[in-house]
Protein backbone atom coordinates (compact mmCIF):
# COMPACT_ATOMS: atom_id res chain seq x y z
CA UNK A 1 0.00 0.00 0.00
CA UNK A 2 1.12 3.43 -1.10
CA UNK A 3 2.24 6.35 1.53
CA UNK A 4 -0.76 8.11 0.11
CA UNK A 5 -3.43 5.31 0.38
CA UNK A 6 -2.03 4.43 4.03
CA UNK A 7 -2.35 8.19 4.84
CA UNK A 8 -5.70 8.13 3.42
CA UNK A 9 -6.84 5.21 5.38
CA UNK A 10 -5.25 6.65 8.66
CA UNK A 11 -7.41 9.98 8.09
CA UNK A 12 -10.82 8.45 7.75
CA UNK A 13 -9.90 5.92 10.62
CA UNK A 14 -9.55 8.92 12.47
CA UNK A 15 -12.57 10.93 11.28
CA UNK A 16 -14.69 7.90 13.12
CA UNK A 17 -12.87 7.51 15.62
CA UNK A 18 -13.34 10.90 16.60
CA UNK A 19 -17.08 10.96 15.80
CA UNK A 20 -17.78 7.70 18.09
CA UNK A 21 -15.56 8.66 21.24
CA UNK A 22 -16.82 12.27 21.32
CA UNK A 23 -20.78 11.00 21.17
CA UNK A 24 -21.86 12.05 24.26
CA UNK A 25 -25.70 12.91 23.70
CA UNK A 26 -26.35 13.39 27.46
CA UNK A 27 -24.40 16.96 27.37
CA UNK A 28 -27.77 18.99 26.03
CA UNK A 29 -29.09 17.35 29.97
CA UNK A 30 -26.61 16.50 32.25
CA UNK A 31 -27.40 19.79 34.47
CA UNK A 32 -31.18 19.24 34.38
CA UNK A 33 -30.53 15.46 34.62
CA UNK A 34 -28.65 16.13 38.03
CA UNK A 35 -30.76 18.17 39.28
CA UNK A 36 -34.16 16.06 39.19
CA UNK A 37 -31.90 13.76 40.84
CA UNK A 38 -31.84 15.88 43.76
CA UNK A 39 -28.18 17.94 43.41
CA UNK A 40 -28.00 21.57 43.92
CA UNK A 41 -26.34 23.71 41.09
CA UNK A 42 -23.55 24.44 43.91
CA UNK A 43 -22.89 20.47 43.91
CA UNK A 44 -22.92 20.14 39.67
CA UNK A 45 -20.36 22.94 39.88
CA UNK A 46 -18.28 21.34 42.39
CA UNK A 47 -18.23 18.28 40.45
CA UNK A 48 -17.14 19.93 37.07
CA UNK A 49 -14.69 21.90 39.68
CA UNK A 50 -13.36 17.85 40.62
CA UNK A 51 -13.72 16.57 37.18
CA UNK A 52 -10.94 19.08 36.08
CA UNK A 53 -8.50 19.04 39.09
CA UNK A 54 -8.86 14.89 38.32
CA UNK A 55 -8.20 15.72 34.78
CA UNK A 56 -4.81 17.84 35.25
CA UNK A 57 -3.70 14.98 37.97
CA UNK A 58 -3.96 12.70 35.00
CA UNK A 59 -2.78 14.15 32.08
CA UNK A 60 0.85 14.07 32.78
CA UNK A 61 0.81 10.41 33.70
CA UNK A 62 -1.63 9.53 30.85
CA UNK A 63 0.71 11.52 28.62
CA UNK A 64 3.87 9.64 30.17
CA UNK A 65 2.39 6.37 29.58
CA UNK A 66 1.02 7.17 25.72
CA UNK A 67 4.93 7.98 25.22
CA UNK A 68 6.01 4.46 26.81
CA UNK A 69 3.22 2.15 25.91
CA UNK A 70 2.14 3.08 23.04
CA UNK A 71 -0.38 5.97 21.83
CA UNK A 72 -2.31 3.42 20.17
CA UNK A 73 -2.44 1.05 23.83
CA UNK A 74 -3.47 4.32 25.69
CA UNK A 75 -6.42 5.28 22.82
CA UNK A 76 -7.91 1.47 23.49
CA UNK A 77 -8.12 1.35 27.23
CA UNK A 78 -9.29 4.98 26.73
CA UNK A 79 -11.78 4.28 24.65
CA UNK A 80 -13.36 1.41 26.50
CA UNK A 81 -13.40 3.25 29.75
CA UNK A 82 -15.73 5.50 27.82
CA UNK A 83 -18.05 2.60 27.92
CA UNK A 84 -18.82 2.62 31.56
CA UNK A 85 -18.61 6.43 32.27
CA UNK A 86 -21.71 6.44 30.41
CA UNK A 87 -23.28 3.45 31.93
CA UNK A 88 -22.57 5.02 35.95
CA UNK A 89 -25.41 7.36 36.06
CA UNK A 90 -27.94 5.19 34.87
CA UNK A 91 -27.59 3.20 37.93
CA UNK A 92 -26.02 4.96 40.27
CA UNK A 93 -27.87 8.49 39.99
CA UNK A 94 -26.93 10.17 43.05
CA UNK A 95 -23.71 12.55 44.32
CA UNK A 96 -21.55 9.63 44.58
CA UNK A 97 -22.45 8.36 40.98
CA UNK A 98 -21.98 11.60 39.36
CA UNK A 99 -18.46 12.33 40.82
CA UNK A 100 -17.46 8.94 39.38
CA UNK A 101 -19.13 9.23 36.32
CA UNK A 102 -16.82 12.73 35.99
CA UNK A 103 -13.99 10.81 37.48
CA UNK A 104 -13.80 8.26 34.81
CA UNK A 105 -14.46 10.71 32.15
CA UNK A 106 -11.58 12.44 32.91
CA UNK A 107 -9.71 9.42 33.00
CA UNK A 108 -10.83 7.84 29.69
CA UNK A 109 -10.38 11.36 27.81
CA UNK A 110 -6.92 12.40 29.54
CA UNK A 111 -5.68 8.59 28.29
CA UNK A 112 -7.20 9.83 24.70
CA UNK A 113 -6.58 13.54 24.14
CA UNK A 114 -2.68 13.92 23.89
CA UNK A 115 -2.37 10.08 22.86
CA UNK A 116 -4.86 10.27 20.11
CA UNK A 117 -3.44 13.86 18.55
CA UNK A 118 0.11 12.35 19.32
CA UNK A 119 -0.40 9.40 16.99
CA UNK A 120 -1.57 11.29 14.19
CA UNK A 121 0.59 13.83 13.81
CA UNK A 122 3.61 11.21 14.58
CA UNK A 123 1.92 8.60 11.76
CA UNK A 124 1.16 11.23 8.75
CA UNK A 125 4.84 12.47 9.66
CA UNK A 126 5.98 9.11 9.17
CA UNK A 127 4.45 8.63 5.54
CA UNK A 128 5.76 12.27 4.96
CA UNK A 129 2.30 13.78 5.00
CA UNK A 130 2.62 15.83 8.07
CA UNK A 131 1.08 18.64 6.34
CA UNK A 132 -2.08 17.07 6.32
CA UNK A 133 -2.54 17.23 10.17
CA UNK A 134 -3.75 20.48 10.67
CA UNK A 135 -6.78 19.67 8.38
CA UNK A 136 -7.04 16.24 9.89
CA UNK A 137 -7.49 17.60 13.47
CA UNK A 138 -9.74 20.14 11.76
CA UNK A 139 -11.94 18.02 9.59
CA UNK A 140 -11.62 14.77 12.01
CA UNK A 141 -13.86 17.91 14.37
CA UNK A 142 -15.75 18.87 11.51
CA UNK A 143 -17.08 15.55 11.10
CA UNK A 144 -17.95 14.59 14.67
CA UNK A 145 -19.68 17.89 15.20
CA UNK A 146 -21.72 17.03 11.96
CA UNK A 147 -22.93 13.91 13.61
CA UNK A 148 -23.19 15.21 16.92
CA UNK A 149 -25.90 17.64 15.53
CA UNK A 150 -28.17 14.24 14.03
CA UNK A 151 -27.72 12.85 17.61
CA UNK A 152 -28.33 16.23 19.79
CA UNK A 153 -31.50 16.72 17.68
CA UNK A 154 -31.98 13.16 19.16
CA UNK A 155 -31.65 13.61 22.92
CA UNK A 156 -34.95 15.97 23.52
CA UNK A 157 -37.10 12.94 22.20
CA UNK A 158 -34.89 10.50 23.48
CA UNK A 159 -35.46 12.13 27.21
CA UNK A 160 -38.93 12.57 26.78
CA UNK A 161 -39.24 8.63 26.06
CA UNK A 162 -36.75 8.20 28.96
CA UNK A 163 -34.59 10.09 30.79
CA UNK A 164 -31.39 7.36 30.48
CA UNK A 165 -31.65 6.27 27.08
CA UNK A 166 -29.06 9.38 26.16
CA UNK A 167 -26.78 7.95 28.34
CA UNK A 168 -27.28 4.16 26.63
CA UNK A 169 -26.85 6.07 22.88
CA UNK A 170 -23.61 7.44 24.30
CA UNK A 171 -22.53 4.03 25.77
CA UNK A 172 -23.08 2.24 22.27
CA UNK A 173 -21.31 4.78 20.48
CA UNK A 174 -18.30 4.32 22.61
CA UNK A 175 -18.77 0.53 22.22
CA UNK A 176 -17.98 1.20 18.38
CA UNK A 177 -14.72 3.48 19.10
CA UNK A 178 -13.24 0.82 20.93
CA UNK A 179 -13.30 -1.38 18.26
CA UNK A 180 -11.99 1.34 15.56
CA UNK A 181 -9.14 2.04 18.24
CA UNK A 182 -8.16 -1.38 17.35
CA UNK A 183 -8.23 -0.99 13.74
CA UNK A 184 -5.38 1.94 14.10
CA UNK A 185 -2.06 0.67 12.01
CA UNK A 186 1.33 0.64 13.89
CA UNK A 187 3.99 3.21 14.02
CA UNK A 188 7.20 1.90 12.57
CA UNK A 189 9.15 0.97 15.69
CA UNK A 190 6.53 0.96 18.38
CA UNK A 191 7.33 0.87 22.12
CA UNK A 192 5.05 -1.91 23.33
CA UNK A 193 5.21 -3.32 26.86
CA UNK A 194 7.31 -6.49 26.04
CA UNK A 195 9.86 -4.36 24.46
CA UNK A 196 9.59 -1.20 26.55
CA UNK A 197 12.60 1.38 26.81
CA UNK A 198 12.66 3.29 30.15
CA UNK A 199 9.77 5.49 30.53
CA UNK A 200 9.87 8.88 29.66
CA UNK A 201 11.40 11.20 32.57
CA UNK A 202 9.83 13.95 34.41
CA UNK A 203 13.14 15.75 33.81
CA UNK A 204 12.83 15.70 30.69
CA UNK A 205 9.31 17.37 30.24
CA UNK A 206 11.06 19.77 32.56
CA UNK A 207 13.66 20.99 30.55
CA UNK A 208 11.39 20.66 27.51
CA UNK A 209 9.14 23.31 29.01
CA UNK A 210 11.56 25.34 30.25
CA UNK A 211 14.09 25.28 27.48
CA UNK A 212 11.39 26.28 24.77
CA UNK A 213 9.82 29.51 26.39
CA UNK A 214 7.69 30.49 22.98
CA UNK A 215 6.63 26.72 23.45
CA UNK A 216 5.06 27.93 26.94
CA UNK A 217 3.70 30.84 25.41
CA UNK A 218 1.70 29.20 22.89
CA UNK A 219 0.66 26.75 25.53
CA UNK A 220 -0.76 29.43 27.24
CA UNK A 221 -2.43 31.21 24.56
CA UNK A 222 -4.28 28.21 24.33
CA UNK A 223 -6.01 28.59 27.73
CA UNK A 224 -8.18 31.32 27.42
CA UNK A 225 -9.73 29.35 24.54
CA UNK A 226 -10.43 26.29 26.19
CA UNK A 227 -11.88 27.76 29.44
CA UNK A 228 -13.78 30.29 27.83
CA UNK A 229 -15.17 27.71 25.67
CA UNK A 230 -15.93 25.05 28.36
CA UNK A 231 -17.68 28.19 30.44
CA UNK A 232 -20.35 28.84 27.70
CA UNK A 233 -20.57 25.57 25.82
CA UNK A 234 -20.75 23.36 29.34
CA UNK A 235 -20.95 25.11 32.13
CA UNK A 236 -23.28 27.89 31.49
CA UNK A 237 -25.09 26.35 28.61
CA UNK A 238 -28.11 25.06 30.35
CA UNK A 239 -27.87 28.30 33.02
CA UNK A 240 -28.15 30.59 29.68
CA UNK A 241 -30.80 29.31 27.58
CA UNK A 242 -32.50 28.80 31.17
CA UNK A 243 -32.60 32.75 32.12
CA UNK A 244 -34.13 33.50 28.61
CA UNK A 245 -36.62 31.27 29.18
CA UNK A 246 -35.53 28.28 26.91
CA UNK A 247 -37.20 24.67 28.11
CA UNK A 248 -35.47 21.90 28.63
CA UNK A 249 -36.99 19.97 26.01
CA UNK A 250 -35.16 22.52 23.39
CA UNK A 251 -31.78 22.46 24.83
CA UNK A 252 -30.90 19.51 22.29
CA UNK A 253 -32.18 21.04 19.40
CA UNK A 254 -30.22 24.13 20.32
CA UNK A 255 -27.26 22.37 21.18
CA UNK A 256 -27.73 20.72 17.96
CA UNK A 257 -27.43 23.78 15.86
CA UNK A 258 -25.34 25.16 18.04
CA UNK A 259 -22.48 22.17 17.00
CA UNK A 260 -23.39 22.63 13.20
CA UNK A 261 -21.67 26.12 13.42
CA UNK A 262 -19.06 24.41 14.97
CA UNK A 263 -18.70 21.85 12.15
CA UNK A 264 -18.58 24.47 9.84
CA UNK A 265 -15.58 26.83 11.22
CA UNK A 266 -13.76 23.23 12.47
CA UNK A 267 -14.13 22.21 8.37
CA UNK A 268 -12.27 25.04 7.54
CA UNK A 269 -9.06 25.42 9.72
CA UNK A 270 -6.89 27.26 7.05
CA UNK A 271 -9.33 29.58 6.12
CA UNK A 272 -7.76 32.61 8.12
CA UNK A 273 -4.21 31.39 6.69
CA UNK A 274 -4.49 34.22 3.82
CA UNK A 275 -4.77 36.87 6.27
CA UNK A 276 -2.92 36.56 9.40
CA UNK A 277 -0.54 33.30 10.70
CA UNK A 278 -1.48 30.50 13.07
CA UNK A 279 -0.26 32.11 16.19
CA UNK A 280 -1.72 35.32 15.34
CA UNK A 281 -4.92 33.96 14.31
CA UNK A 282 -5.47 32.13 18.11
CA UNK A 283 -4.75 35.77 19.34
CA UNK A 284 -8.03 36.89 17.10
CA UNK A 285 -9.73 34.39 17.43
CA UNK A 286 -9.67 34.61 21.32
CA UNK A 287 -10.76 38.14 21.34
CA UNK A 288 -13.69 37.48 19.44
CA UNK A 289 -14.80 34.63 21.75
CA UNK A 290 -14.22 37.36 24.24
CA UNK A 291 -16.43 39.60 22.95
CA UNK A 292 -19.58 37.00 22.43
CA UNK A 293 -19.13 36.63 26.28
CA UNK A 294 -20.10 40.03 26.59
CA UNK A 295 -22.94 40.17 23.88
CA UNK A 296 -24.61 36.87 25.59
CA UNK A 297 -25.35 39.80 28.64
CA UNK A 298 -26.84 42.80 26.78
CA UNK A 299 -29.77 40.96 24.52
CA UNK A 300 -32.93 39.05 24.10
CA UNK A 301 -33.36 35.14 23.57
CA UNK A 302 -32.97 35.79 19.74
CA UNK A 303 -29.46 37.32 20.02
CA UNK A 304 -28.33 34.50 22.58
CA UNK A 305 -29.24 32.23 20.14
CA UNK A 306 -26.63 34.50 18.04
CA UNK A 307 -24.27 35.14 19.75
CA UNK A 308 -24.04 31.53 21.20
CA UNK A 309 -24.07 30.33 16.64
CA UNK A 310 -21.06 33.09 16.40
CA UNK A 311 -19.36 31.55 19.33
CA UNK A 312 -19.58 27.90 17.55
CA UNK A 313 -18.29 29.05 14.55
CA UNK A 314 -14.92 30.59 16.58
CA UNK A 315 -14.63 27.43 18.66
CA UNK A 316 -14.61 25.14 15.54
CA UNK A 317 -11.97 27.34 14.25
CA UNK A 318 -9.87 27.91 16.89
CA UNK A 319 -9.15 24.24 18.17
CA UNK A 320 -7.33 22.72 15.07
CA UNK A 321 -5.66 25.92 14.86
CA UNK A 322 -3.89 26.16 18.49
CA UNK A 323 -3.46 21.88 17.85
CA UNK A 324 -1.10 22.96 14.96
CA UNK A 325 0.75 25.82 16.51
CA UNK A 326 1.64 23.45 20.10
CA UNK A 327 2.37 20.59 17.71
CA UNK A 328 4.48 22.46 15.68
CA UNK A 329 6.38 24.07 19.05
CA UNK A 330 7.15 20.62 20.55
CA UNK A 331 10.79 19.89 19.80
CA UNK A 332 10.99 15.78 20.67
CA UNK A 333 8.63 13.16 18.88
CA UNK A 334 9.26 10.85 21.73
CA UNK A 335 8.03 13.35 24.36
CA UNK A 336 4.88 14.85 21.81
CA UNK A 337 2.03 13.18 24.10
CA UNK A 338 3.45 14.42 27.38
CA UNK A 339 3.93 17.88 26.12
CA UNK A 340 0.30 17.86 24.47
CA UNK A 341 -0.67 17.10 28.36
CA UNK A 342 1.22 19.47 29.89
CA UNK A 343 -1.07 21.85 27.67
CA UNK A 344 -4.02 19.89 28.57
CA UNK A 345 -3.26 20.15 32.32
CA UNK A 346 -3.31 23.99 31.85
CA UNK A 347 -6.36 23.90 30.55
CA UNK A 348 -8.08 21.91 33.05
CA UNK A 349 -6.00 23.19 36.09
CA UNK A 350 -7.36 26.89 35.07
CA UNK A 351 -11.14 25.72 34.71
CA UNK A 352 -11.43 23.59 37.71
CA UNK A 353 -10.69 26.95 39.59
CA UNK A 354 -12.86 28.66 37.32
CA UNK A 355 -15.42 25.93 38.01
CA UNK A 356 -15.41 26.47 41.54
CA UNK A 357 -15.97 30.50 41.24
CA UNK A 358 -18.52 29.86 38.85
CA UNK A 359 -20.74 27.80 41.22
CA UNK A 360 -20.57 30.91 43.67
CA UNK A 361 -21.35 33.13 40.96
CA UNK A 362 -24.44 30.95 39.89
CA UNK A 363 -25.69 30.81 43.52
CA UNK A 364 -25.33 34.62 44.08
CA UNK A 365 -27.51 34.90 41.00
CA UNK A 366 -24.39 36.80 39.39
CA UNK A 367 -24.11 34.80 35.59
CA UNK A 368 -23.63 38.27 33.70
CA UNK A 369 -21.17 39.28 36.11
CA UNK A 370 -19.13 36.13 35.38
CA UNK A 371 -19.45 36.31 31.42
CA UNK A 372 -18.57 39.50 31.38
CA UNK A 373 -15.45 39.08 33.52
CA UNK A 374 -14.19 36.02 31.80
CA UNK A 375 -14.35 38.12 28.73
CA UNK A 376 -12.23 40.27 30.05
CA UNK A 377 -9.75 38.27 31.21
CA UNK A 378 -9.28 37.07 27.86
CA UNK A 379 -8.66 40.34 27.00
CA UNK A 380 -6.12 41.10 29.54
CA UNK A 381 -4.44 37.71 28.87
CA UNK A 382 -3.87 38.43 24.89
CA UNK A 383 -2.10 41.39 25.48
CA UNK A 384 0.21 39.91 28.05
CA UNK A 385 1.32 36.63 25.91
CA UNK A 386 0.82 38.54 22.46
CA UNK A 387 4.37 40.43 23.14
CA UNK A 388 5.62 37.85 25.67
CA UNK A 389 5.79 35.44 22.06
CA UNK A 390 8.06 37.80 19.99
CA UNK A 391 9.96 38.72 23.09
CA UNK A 392 11.02 35.00 24.77
CA UNK A 393 14.14 33.93 23.10
CA UNK A 394 13.87 31.34 20.29
CA UNK A 395 14.81 27.66 20.83
CA UNK A 396 17.70 26.41 18.90
CA UNK A 397 15.89 23.86 16.99
CA UNK A 398 12.64 25.72 16.23
CA UNK A 399 10.76 25.28 12.78
CA UNK A 400 11.44 28.31 10.23
CA UNK A 401 8.53 30.45 9.80
CA UNK A 402 8.39 29.25 6.12
CA UNK A 403 7.92 25.65 7.44
CA UNK A 404 5.49 26.12 10.14
CA UNK A 405 3.38 29.40 9.17
CA UNK A 406 4.46 31.01 12.15
CA UNK A 407 5.37 34.75 12.59
CA UNK A 408 9.58 35.25 12.31
CA UNK A 409 11.25 36.20 15.37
Amino acid sequence: MTADRQARRLIWLFYAFQITVTMMLWLPIFYEFQKQNGLSEEQILDIQSLYYVSFCLLELPTGFLADWLGHRNCMRVGAAFHILTHLIPIFWPTYAGFAAHWLLLALSRSLISGAASAYVYNKLEELGQADLYKETEGRGRAWSLAVKVLGFALTDTLTRTDPTLPYWASAASALLSTYIAFRFPARLGERKLKAAQEPPRLGRVINLLTGNPRMLVVMLQGVALFTLTRIVQVNLFNPILGAQGFRVDQFGRILAMNTLFEAFGAAFPTALRRWVSDFHAVFWLTLAMGACCWGLTYCSWIGCLAWLNVFSVITGLSYPVQRQVMNEHIPDSDYRASMLSAESLVDRAVCAWVAHRLGIALQAQQMNFFLQAAGAASLFSCALLWPAYFLAPKRAAAPSSEDSGEPPP
